[in-house]
Parts: structure tokens; C-alpha cells; sequence
């Protein structure tokens, strides 16, 4: 004859106070008690699913009836603990206030407890989820509670214990069962796994016990379900078609399509996920999973870079959250969320963004200005003083060709900076996706040139830190590669601060010399004068 399979957190449930995981302040609790003879006659015991309050309600049953304690545990090998044990007891009564949870039941109840135990000393009664029972029951259930019979004990167990009114309270001894770890988690999993002979890898252990949630038996459970779908051996790929979760590559993708704002990208990772059967509200909750895994990342290394797109992220997914819920389309909810994320990328720096704005600007007004007749010139005489500063400034605007771009290296460098700061989110990515920690440190920085295979980086004031790491051997041979990789050149970095004075240059702040000096921007002082061409900055023109 088969036997039949019986589920493993069932195989594996606790029989003794020191087999309760993660609950070592009850079991010492109860056994101290029984040790000095105080066992109450009614226990409550409140906390979350599959943390053992069931199993520490039998235990206290099996203990104190057990005919040869040892240490005030139960034996498990006399008459009663293994009636207990296989659910045959007679004087060990579980009732289901889910499903008995009207008046007539605890009536019932209350003509039961005045027989006598058949077997043992105590007739144990076990009320599990006992906050399902109705206003009248707990009336009824009170005063039995409150003045028991001697050979009666009460063991009420809830994971809603706000719902329990006030007089239930008052007359139980209360124990609060908490979450269990998830260092206690994994190593009951792993030696349950190896008893089984079972071989789950680490990466899918360690998603078992974030799904666990502090819940042994869901986890023991999970690892049944695993077991049934893959046999001897569980990868993380056979939890996540379990769990129905999203793969961590596409998630990865995902956020990385976010922050660099490519919405195609986006959408088709989202329409591939859908594909593959995944709910849009699970595919939000794993990525509010994901981002949030960043975000502790970010944090715990002290990391400023993205923690504020991280942040604000985290909060536009959590919104939607429930609106999803109750939505006929979510997935048109979730696609919308996203490209409003999309729209602020990470990778870009804002003052980049304003930059190339600005020489946006000067381009199509220079473009203007040329269309336009040149005005007449100004006849006023000017006082004397006055001219031979007007004739300088003639010179230097003639030295200066019209429209013709300027040779050698300063056209090479011009260009090549136009070239490098339009592909420097590029090259923020490339760095990120090889070690995250040196992109952190680059992010503090911009190019400022690029002369001569040499590209000078102007870092933000108060960042010192940054520029000292990034000069060090491992952070400069990684930019050093990427850049060369996406300039196809080989290029080696110079560091400096903003205001330092970068190889080669007169002393000025890098940043301002690529608007000052552009090719455009010498055009029309070649053509309308210097006294005529002014440079405004961004606060002169709001």
C-alpha cells in the first residue's frame, strides 16, 4: 500500500519548546512556568502566519499532560504525547473559530469543559484565528474563560490580535510570536533541503526566504511546491516560475531603460513580461521590490548619485499601487507611470541638460543674426580715449575668420568636447554597468576638454574625495578603457576641480571656455564686433 505524501512543514513541525524557531522568548517563558507549577488557564497567543503558534500550542498541550517530562519537555514517546502528536487526543480539542464562530458553538463549548480529562490532567482546548468569532460568542466564550475549571486550559491564537476585545484580553496571559529571521529562515530551509535530499542553489535560497516573509511553513512550503515542479535540484528560475515573480534580468533592464530614458526599450521589456503571463500589477510589485533593494544599496554604501531618482521612483510606483488594484487596464496604468519616470533620466546630469540647451540657443540665434543685413555703422564720434580700445578690438575680431571653422587642435578640441559631453551618458553607463562604485565617483564630474588624447574632468566643489579615488589605478584604468572604447581613440583622463586651470589653459574655469570660445560665438564677433556680443548667463535672461 502507497503512503501518503505529507507536506513537509507538516514532516518538520516542531514536537518540543527547543525545537520553536525563532521564538526562544516563549519556549523560556512556558517552560518556567511549568518548571514552578503557574500554568494559567488561558494563554494568547498573537503574530503573524507560520511563526508557531500552533506548534506551541500542542507542545504546551503535550507538556503538560506528558507522563515522563524531561526538563519540562514533553517526552514524545509516551501514550499521550503521541496521541497528541498524530491528532487523536481526546483531551486536546482544536477548534476553527473561522469556521465555528457563532454563539451556538461556544455554548457548546462551555457544557464540554466541565467533563473530566479522559487520559491526562488537562483538557486543552485550542481556539485558532479566535478574532473570527462574532460579538455574542465572545460573550458566550467570557465567562467560561474568565472562571474555568481547574482541569481546563485555554489557548487562543490570532494574527489579528486589534480585533480581540479588551475583556478577552484582560484574562489570557499574552505572547507575542514574532517574524522569524531570515538567517533562522535559511538554515532550517537548507537543513530540510539536505534531509530531503534536495540541492537548491543560493541565489534561488535566497529568494525562497525573502518570499517566506518571517513565515517558516511558507517557506517549508515553498520549497514542497519547488521540489514538486523540479525534483532533486531547485534553481532560482524554478522559484520564480513558482512564486510567478519576474525574472531579476528583466528588472535589471527595466530600471536601467528608466534612467537612461529610452522609452522603446521600455515598453517592449514591459510587453515581453506581459507575454510570459505575468500580471502588470505583479510586474509593478516586483519592481517596487527591485527599486527598493537599489535604493538600501545606495544608502548602505553611502552612495548620493541616484538616490534621489531612486527615491522619487519608489514613490510614483507605490502610487499607483492601488489604483491598479481596481483598474480594468492596469497595464495601460503601469506603461504610463513608467515613461513619466522615463522623462527625468538618472544618467543625465541636469546642468548638462541646461548646457546643451544654452548652445542650442546661441546656434539658432547666431543662425538669425547671419540672415539679417548688417546694421549700419554708428557715426557718433567717440571720445578719444575710446579708440585706440575700439581699434583693438577691431584687430582681434578681424584675426578671427567669419565663417570658415578654426584649424588644428582648436578645431580638434572644440568638436571633440561637442562630441564627448553628447555621448558622456553613454559613457556613465558603460562605467556603471562594470562597477557601480567608480560610476558613483564620476558622476561628480563632467568633461571639461579633450586635447591631444587627453581628457581633463572638472569635478564639482567639495568633491575632493571623489577626484582622489577616481585617480587611483582601478578607477582610471576603467574610465580610461570606456572612454577609449566609445571615442575609438586611445585616451588617458587629467582631474581637476572646478576653477583649477586645466592642462594648457589660461587659468580660466573649464567650464565656461566651451561658450566663450565656440566657433559660432567667434563668428559673430568676427562679424558684428565684441562691443556688440554679449554672453548672458542663465539667471540674466529668466
Amino acid at each position: 500500500m502507497r503512503v501518503a505524501h505529507q507536506a513537509l512543514y507538516r514532516v518538520w513541525r516542531p514536537q518540543r519548546f527547543a525545537e520553536l524557531i525563532g521564538q526562544e522568548h516563549v519556549a523560556r517563558t512556558l517552560r518556567n512556568a511549568l518548571a514552578g507549577g503557574r500554568v494559567s488557564h488561558a494563554y494568547l497567543f498573537s503574530g503573524p502566519r507560520g511563526t508557531g503558534k500552533t506548534s506551541a500550542a500542542r507542545i504546551l498541550a503535550k507538556a503538560v499532560n506528558c507522563c515522563q517530562p524531561v526538563e519540562q519537555e514533553p517526552c514524545d514517546n509516551c501514550v499521550s504525547c503521541q496521541a497528541i502528536r498524530e491528532g487523536q487526543a481526546l483531551d486536546v480539542l482544536e477548534i476553527d473559530a473561522a469556521s465555528n464562530r457563532g454563539i451556538d458553538e461556544m455554548r457548546e463549548l462551555r457544557e464540554k469543559v466541565r467533563f473530566a480529562p479522559v487520559q491526562g490532567r488537562y483538557r486543552v482546548y485550542i481556539i485558532d484565528e479566535v478574532h473570527m468569532l462574532t460579538t455574542e460568542a465572545f460573550n458566550a466564550l467570557l465567562k467560561t474563560l474568565e472562571e474555568p475549571p481547574a482541569h481546563v486550559l485555554f489557548v487562543l491564537a490570532t494574527t489579528e490580535l486589534y480585533r480581540l476585545p479588551a475583556t478577552i484580553l484582560s484574562r489570557c496571559q499574552r505572547f507575542d510570536f514574532r517574524r522569524i529571521s531570515r538567517e533562522d529562515i535559511r538554515d532550517r530551509v537548507r537543513l530540510v533541503a539536505g534531509e530531503s535530499g534536495v540541492e537548491i542553489e543560493e541565489t534561488a535560497l535566497t529568494k525562497l526566504v525573502q518570499a517566506a516573509d518571517g513565515s517558516l511553513r511558507d517557506a517549508l512550503a515553498l520549497l514542497d511546491q519547488c521540489r514538486a515542479l523540479a525534483g532533486e535540484r531547485i534553481t532560482r528560475q524554478d522559484l520564480e516560475l513558482v512564486l510567478g515573480t519576474v525574472a531579476e534580468e528583466y528588472l535589471a533592464d527595466l530600471t536601467a531603460g528608466l534612467e537612461t530614458a529610452d522609452a522603446g526599450r521600455v515598453l517592449q521589456l514591459v510587453d515581453q513580461i506581459v507575454a510570459q503571463g505575468k500580471e502588470p500589477r505583479r510586474l509593478l510589485q516586483d519592481l517596487i521590490g527591485h527599486v527598493r533593494g537599489l535604493l538600501l544599496a545606495e544608502v548602505t554604501a553611502g552612495e548620493l548619485d541616484r538616490r534621489g531618482w531612486l527615491m522619487n521612483m519608489w514613490q510614483q510606483l507605490a502610487a499607483v499601487d492601488g489604483e491598479m488594484k481596481w483598474s480594468l487596464q492596469p497595464r495601460w496604468i503601469l506603461e504610463a507611470v513608467l515613461l513619466r519616470i522615463g522623462e527625468q533620466p538618472a544618467s543625465i546630469d541636469p546642468r548638462l541638460r541646461e548646457l546643451t540647451t544654452e548652445v542650442q540657443r546661441l546656434q539658432s540665434l547666431v543662425a538669425e543674426l547671419r540672415n539679417q543685413p548688417a546694421p549700419p555703422p554708428d557715426r557718433k564720434p567717440l571720445p578719444a580715449a575710446a579708440e585706440p580700445a575700439v581699434r583693438s578690438r577691431s584687430r582681434r575680431a578681424e584675426s578671427v575668420p567669419a565663417a570658415a571653422p578654426t584649424q588644428g587642435d582648436t578645431n580638434l578640441t572644440e568638436t571633440g568636447l561637442s562630441a564627448l559631453r553628447a555621448q558622456w551618458p553613454q559613457v556613465l553607463d558603460q562605467v556603471r554597468r562594470q562597477q557601480v562604485s567608480i560610476h558613483a565617483l564620476l558622476v561628480e564630474a563632467e568633461p571639461a576638454a579633450w586635447e591631444q588624447g587627453v581628457v581633463t574632468l572638472s569635478f564639482k566643489s567639495g568633491r575632493t574625495f571623489h577626484r582622489q579615488r577616481l585617480e587611483e589605478s582601478e578607477g582610471r584604468r576603467v574610465v580610461e578603457a570606456v572612454l577609449s572604447e566609445i571615442l575609438g581613440q586611445a585616451v588617458s583622463i587629467h582631474c581637476v576641480m572646478q576653477g583649477e586651470a586645466r592642462p594648457g589653459s589660461d587659468g580660466a574655469e573649464p567650464s565656461a571656455r566651451p561658450v566663450a570660445e565656440h566657433p559660432l560665438v567667434q563668428s559673430a564677433i568676427a562679424q558684428f564686433g565684441e562691443e556688440r556680443v554679449r554672453i548672458k548667463k542663465q539667471e540674466e535672461r529668466q
